[in-house]
């Protein structure tokens, strides 16, 4: 596990391709340990939004290790057709919210993890039985990457509008951030395994070669 004393990155180059998808449900701490509460639905806190960690590991496609943000479809924010995901083995799949991953650029980042403390667990009314802190902070100029940010989505409305997800929280504030602090469902050896770079199996290199006409 990573150590509490210093924020370190993990090594870019994977040393292995153990090809998975984790998630582990989580709240994001906006403005530090005792900060806003985003996200933490399945906690017990009566906010729209719900937020996952997530290490998107699988052969033939890009590895990501992020956030998955998920709004909850309803008459103010319903798209025109089906909401769909990807599900087993590429299958599109009807889902009841709208997606947001927002990934940490990979190499460009360090990580702590820690054990929750009692404070931290005091925040929840509906305290898991397994909860850790999970800090990442980028680095330089390095910046996350949004992804399914259309201008039907509605998460785009809120970018676009400027609009709170919660009091004096926008999305973009949140995903601005250059130091994320997230409250994750898992024991504290689950989120480093999850947040370990080199577990992340290779990029996609495509490459395109001419053929005569």
């Amino acid at each position: 596990m990573s150590s509490a004393a210093d924020i370190v990155s993990a090594p870019a180059i994977p040393t292995d391709n153990n090809h998975k998808i984790m998630w582990q449900q989580c709240a994001i701490l906006f403005g530090g340990r005792e900060g806003t509460i985003i996200g933490g639905k399945t906690f017990g806190l009566p906010l729209a939004m719900s937020a996952s960690l997530v290490t998107y590991s699988t052969l033939g496609l890009n590895p990501w290790i992020g956030l998955s943000l998920t709004f909850p479809i309803n008459p103010d924010n319903e798209a025109i057709g089906v909401v769909e995901r990807t599900g087993e083995h590429g299958s599109p799949r009807p889902t009841d919210g709208y997606r947001l991953a927002v990934k940490f650029p990979r190499g460009q980042y360090g990580t702590r993890i820690e054990d929750a403390s009692p404070e931290l667990r005091s925040r929840f009314p509906a305290v898991p039985k397994r909860l850790c802190l999970v800090e990442i902070r980028l680095d330089g100029t390095a910046r996350v990457k949004v992804d399914a940010l259309a201008f039907h989505h509605p998460s785009a409305k809120m970018v676009l509008r400027n609009e709170p997800i919660v009091v004096n929280v926008t999305l973009l504030d949140i995903i601005e951030q250059r130091h994320f602090l997230l409250a994750v469902k898992a024991d504290s050896p689950i989120a480093d395994k999850m947040m370990d770079q080199s577990k992340l199996a290779n990029r996609v290199v495509t490459v395109w070669v001419p053929q005569r006409l």
